[in-house]
């Protein structure tokens, strides 16, 4: 399977150079004074880069079914679909 984060270009560009991490990590990670958790900034972002490792991209193995009466997948008025 495809990896979702390293197959989008723009994420990447994101995560790796336009967003400036340290605010944020400082907030969420409540200034690193939390026992056992992030020391800094670039912990912290090696630990989240990591997550967005394993998400995969996937596609489902099959359909929803198609309701009684319904010509298709298309919510309609008459069907209720």
């Amino acid at each position: 399977m495809a990896n979702f984060y390293d197959d989008n270009e723009d994420l990447k560009f994101y995560v790796e150079k336009y967003i400036d991490w340290e605010p944020l990590v400082r907030l969420t990670e409540f200034d690193y004074r939390l026992a056992g958790g992030f020391e800094n900034a670039e912990d912290a972002l090696d630990f989240y880069k990591s997550v967005l490792d394993l998400v995969e991209t996937s596609r489902p193995t099959r359909s929803l079914p198609t309701p009684p009466g319904s010509t298709g997948n298309t919510p309609s008025w008459r069907t209720g679909w």
